[in-house]
């Protein structure tokens, strides 16, 4: 991996951390979990309003670091189905 990668997750494999409402509607978060595998494969829900993912290969396939994949995703959530998410990013 590349410098900047190593500096955005303080060099391990990046993971981002999502979290929505708790009482977010069942289908909702079924279509999170779902706008979030388009990124990674590696996606690990965590009902009813978590799910964890592995993004070290999008890193180098979108081009871009973790903290921008994550902005992506929220506003991928919030234009397509509006609904707010949080997302950490750290390295596992």
């Amino acid at each position: 991996m590349d410098e900047q990668h190593d500096r955005a997750v303080g060099g391990g494999s990046p993971i981002l951390h999502l979290r929505c409402s708790r009482d977010v509607d069942p289908e909702l978060y079924r279509l999170l979990v779902g706008l979030v595998a388009e990124v990674t494969p590696v996606v690990q829900a965590l009902p009813p309003s978590a799910a964890v993912a592995d993004v070290s290969g999008s890193v180098r396939f979108f081009d871009r670091d973790p903290a921008e994949l994550a902005r992506m995703i929220r506003a991928r959530a919030l234009a397509l189905y509006g609904l707010p998410v949080a997302i950490g990013v750290g390295p596992n």
